[in-house]
């Protein structure tokens, strides 16, 4: 939605901005992962999942899998689609081999 469309609709400008974010994140999310949809914890966390899956799996070092807000979650994850894109495409530059002989 552009932030217009939610401008008048009456809402407050933070909200707008919040709202827009939250619609591009989940966006770009659902782009890679069509089945994407949020599910809950019974303490209250969000999670993404795909078919029963979580999306941030443990293996991603660095990033948690569940998070207080939904707002959070999908923006998480978002970064994470990022990432994992980046990585894919610069296989030779995160390959652990070259790594390791420049840090030598």
């Amino acid at each position: 939605m552009k932030k217009r469309n939610l401008r008048f609709l009456g809402r407050r400008s933070n909200e707008i901005d919040k709202r827009a974010q939250f619609e591009m994140y989940k966006k770009a999310v659902l782009k890679k992962f069509p089945d994407a949809v949020t599910q809950g914890t019974s303490d209250g966390r969000f999670f993404i999942t795909e078919n029963g899956k979580n999306i941030i799996t443990d293996s991603e070092e660095g990033f948690p899998n569940k998070f207080d807000s939904v707002f959070e979650a999908w923006r998480n994850a978002s970064v994470c689609c990022h990432a994992q894109h980046t990585i894919k495409r610069n296989s030779k530059i995160f390959d652990f081999d070259s790594v390791s002989r420049k840090a030598k």
